[in-house]
C-alpha cells in the first residue's frame, strides 16, 4: 500500500497522543487556519473517499487537492 500526500484546506487538524484524544489529559484545541499537507497511508481509491467524507462534514471549511501517491 503507498500512501497518498494531499493538500488540505483544514478548519482543524491535530495529531493527538492516545491520553489527549482519549480525553484522560487535558488538551486545549487549537484550530490551524490555511493549507496543511498531509500523508494518508491508504489506497488511492480509500483516500479519496475519505476525502470527500471529510470535507461533507464541513463543507464550509473545508477543501483539498492535489491528491498524489508516493513510495
Amino acid at each position: 500500500m503507498s500512501p497518498a500526500r494531499v493538500t488540505l484546506l483544514a478548519s482543524g487538524f491535530e495529531l493527538l497522543c492516545a491520553c489527549c484524544s482519549e480525553g484522560t489529559l487535558e488538551h486545549r484545541r487549537t484550530t490551524h487556519g490555511g493549507a496543511q499537507q498531509v500523508s494518508l497511508a491508504a489506497p488511492e481509491e480509500e483516500a479519496r473517499r475519505l476525502l470527500r467524507e471529510w470535507v461533507a462534514a464541513a463543507p464550509a471549511g473545508r477543501a483539498w487537492s492535489g491528491l498524489t501517491l508516493v513510495g
